[in-house]
């Protein structure tokens, strides 16, 4: 995860794959019920 926001990647993840991760503007942190249409959101 870390090399991808560092290549600039957008990034969606729960609170449990995102921790200890600083704020990161391509970062996503969403729950396990909003993951897949956070994704479909961000392709869209």
């Amino acid at each position: 995860m870390l090399q991808m926001l560092e290549a600039g990647a957008t990034v969606v993840a729960t609170e449990v794959g995102a921790e200890g991760i600083e704020s990161h503007k391509k970062l996503h942190i969403v729950n396990k019920t909003q993951f897949g249409k956070k994704i479909l959101e961000l392709l869209d």
